[in-house]
C-alpha cells in the first residue's frame, strides 16, 4: 500500500510539472474561487449565428465590445483583476479528440496564448487577488493552481518590463 501511495505521488507530481499546474493544499476554504470579487461582471458570451462571442462592456458607456469570436462554445470566461486579461475555456478538437483548453488573452493587444490542455473542463475558474496564478476547480478531486508567469511574459509586448 505504501509504495502504491509513493508510485501515485510520483505520478500526481510528474504530470503536474509538466503542465505548470501546482496542487493545491488542502484547507478550510471549499473552494480557492470562494470569496474571490466577481471576475464575470462585465463578461458576457452572446450566440452569434454559428458563432459564440466573448463581448466585455466598457464601464463609462456599457457598451459591449466583442474580444473574442468562437465556433466553439466559450466557458468559464474570467477577466483578471487588474482587468487587462481573459482567462476562458473552449473545447478544441484535434483530429477526431476534443479536449478542454485554457487560453489567457491580452484584452489591449487581442493576443493569446494557450495555458494548459485539461483533462476536464473545470466546474469553477478564477484568478488569483493578484492575477498571477489561475485556480481550477475541477468536478471532482483536489483543485489546481495553474501559473500565468510563462504565457503572460509572451503576451507582453516587446520591449515591456515586468
Amino acid at each position: 500500500m505504501r509504495l502504491f501511495r509513493l508510485l501515485t505521488c510520483f505520478l500526481v507530481f510528474a504530470v503536474h510539472a509538466e503542465s505548470a499546474e501546482t496542487p493545491m493544499q488542502p484547507s478550510s476554504v471549499a473552494s480557492p474561487c470562494d470569496g474571490i470579487p466577481a471576475q464575470t461582471a462585465d463578461l458576457r458570451v452572446v450566440k452569434n449565428g454559428k458563432t459564440f462571442d466573448l463581448q466585455t462592456q466598457n464601464k463609462s458607456t456599457r457598451e459591449w465590445r466583442r474580444v473574442l469570436s468562437s465556433i466553439e462554445p466559450i466557458e468559464l470566461a474570467r477577466l483578471s483583476p487588474d482587468e487587462q486579461f481573459l482567462a476562458y475555456v473552449i473545447n478544441v478538437r484535434v483530429r477526431e479528440q476534443v479536449a478542454p483548453w485554457l487560453y489567457l488573452q491580452k484584452l489591449s493587444t487581442g493576443g493569446r496564448e494557450v495555458v494548459s490542455v485539461l483533462k476536464a473542463v473545470p466546474t469553477e475558474l478564477c484568478f488569483n487577488a493578484d492575477g498571477t496564478v489561475i485556480n481550477l476547480v475541477p468536478s471532482s478531486g483536489s483543485p489546481v493552481q495553474q501559473d500565468l508567469a510563462e504565457p503572460m511574459r509572451f503576451l507582453k509586448p516587446t520591449g515591456a518590463k515586468g
